[in-house]
Formats: C-alpha cells, structure tokens, sequence
C-alpha cells in the first residue's frame, strides 16, 4: 500500500470499512491489520477501551461474536471476515479488491 501510494496514488475504497479519526479507507485498515498482525503487543488488538483484547477472530460468511455488549459482525455470507480489535477486513471485498487495484496502479510503472 505504500509503494502504491508513493509511486502511483493510495487505494481510497470505504466500502464496509469501520471509520474513525485514524481510519479513513481501506489504505488505513490494511496497514492498522498488518501491525497488528506484526506486531504481537500492538494495542489493535484491543477494543477502543484499551483493556480488552478481541483480536484473530474470523467469521465464515454471515453471523455475529457477542459476548456481553461486545460484538463482531460479518454482514456476507460468501466471504470471510477477520477482525482485529475494532477493525474488520474482508477477505474479498477488501484483500483481493486492493490487490486488483494495486496490480492496476503499478503495473503500468514496472
């Protein structure tokens, strides 16, 4: 995402994306999803009240994780959902798709 956006220009869908001061598009997910990932003591893989950790939880197709007030959801049953605190990343409506258009972006410079 960040070669893209140096060398091309950033991959700005929202589609399904949970928005918030440091979350705009799916440029932002995708980096907040690789530290996570990353980074084991990174605080995305808490809830915003910073105490509670909810992070490698995946949902196949359409369903809800509630526990208490807490709760994860995945609105399409054909694609997978993983989630990562508060954020959630779509298999193929987010991965694949930012895939696609980064191919579209740097091929042409390669």
């Amino acid at each position: 995402m960040y070669k893209t956006e140096k060398y091309s220009s950033r991959i700005t869908f929202d589609d399904d994306i949970v928005k918030n001061d440091s979350i705009i598009d799916i440029t932002d997910v995708i980096k907040y999803v690789r530290d996570a990932l990353c980074h084991l003591d990174s605080d995305n893989h808490y809830l915003e009240a910073g105490d509670i950790k909810a992070s490698y939880n995946i949902i196949r197709g359409k369903g809800t994780i509630k526990i208490g007030d807490f709760e994860q959801t995945s609105s399409y049953k054909d694609d997978l959902c993983f989630f990562f605190g508060n954020q959630r990343i779509y298999l193929n409506r987010h991965i694949v798709r930012a895939f696609e258009e980064v191919k579209l972006k740097l091929l042409p410079i390669l």
